[in-house]
């Protein structure tokens, strides 16, 4: 299990000097810049950009699958498993529950962009809403391909598969601490008014 291909470990450097205007300490320092994008909090920019990852896995597995699901025979049956409708139901689910996902994570981050472009922050309740609908498009996603793997068949599990590549990194971005469950008690907490850190949302 893991991200291959990534090359996140293929760099590395020692005794490089860096100078500091190429640092960044965002929870510790004032932003060096003004603009829409420096009023939003990193926690928050984090949450949009990484829920985008789950999200085209997601879309590469549903159309993996409807690239084979018509021509690809399991057991005993006469038709591909396109024509199953079981098949056809659990592709309709994963299909509708990843773009009601999406829709939303996009509509909650038009809403802080919105917010940031009139010159403010966005509040507390607008990126606890954001942690949640990131965390909502990670489920779907998670879903969605978890679905479409088991529809697939055992041909998925081989490492030539997209499929089995689709199932892998979405269950490992899934992993992600801004995906675990506290994302979902950040929310709950804003929602009923129980202190908690704020830079952390």
């Amino acid at each position: 299990m893991g991200l291959r291909g990534t090359g996140s470990h293929h760099l590395t450097l020692s005794g490089v000097p860096v100078p500091v205007e190429h640092l960044a300490a965002p929870f510790f320092e004032p932003d060096r810049h003004d603009g829409p994008l420096w009023r939003i909090p990193l926690v928050t920019l984090a949450a949009m950009f990484l829920a985008a990852v789950p999200l085209g896995v997601a879309r590469r597995a549903l159309d993996e699958f409807a690239a084979i699901a018509i021509s690809k025979v399991r057991g005993p049956a006469t038709q591909g498993i396109g024509y199953d409708a079981d098949a056809q139901c659990q592709l309709a689910r994963a299909e509708g529950a990843l773009a009601s996902a999406r829709s939303w994570l996009f509509d909650t981050i038009a809403g802080i962009w919105a917010t940031a472009c009139r010159g403010d922050e966005p509040d507390l309740g607008q990126r606890a809403l954001l942690l949640l609908a990131a965390n909502q498009a990670v489920r779907a996603a998670t879903e969605a391909v978890d679905r479409i793997f088991r529809l697939a068949g055992a041909e998925a599990v081989y490492a030539h598969h997209p499929l089995q590549r689709c199932f892998r990194d979405v269950h490992t971005a899934g992993q992600h601490i801004l995906f675990s469950a506290s994302r979902d008690q950040a929310f709950a907490k804003v929602r009923l008014g129980i202190d908690q850190p704020a830079f952390l949302i």
